[in-house]
């Protein structure tokens, strides 16, 4: 997000206001689902959040929201670490569901 001002003991005024706030609601949702992203990217709907380096979530911001929501996505992470498999990517859809593509 772009810092519009940022005066010492205020809050802080952004440009991308409801990007802020769909981050601040993503943090918050992967929290209370015992998840963790170590970097987020969102960008008008889609969102890309990376949960190693080479483990990356990309999908709509409503559909990653249902899925973490559900357990799915933490189900599908959970699967993933079992199976000794940290790279490729987790596309979410409607309806919870996910599919992952591995990197080699």
């Amino acid at each position: 997000v772009t810092v519009k001002s940022a005066p010492k003991n205020e809050l802080v005024q952004v440009k991308e206001k409801e990007t802020l706030q769909k981050s601040l609601d993503l943090i918050t949702t992967a929290d209370e689902n015992d998840m963790f992203f170590k970097t987020v990217y969102i960008n008008e709907n889609m969102v890309n959040a990376y949960i190693f380096d080479s483990l990356v979530v990309n999908g709509k911001y409503r559909n990653l929201m249902s899925c973490m929501e559900s357990g799915t996505l933490k189900t599908v992470v959970y699967d993933l670490y079992q199976k000794d498999q940290e790279k490729g990517t987790i596309i979410v859809s409607k309806n919870n569901y996910c599919f992952f593509t591995p990197k080699k």
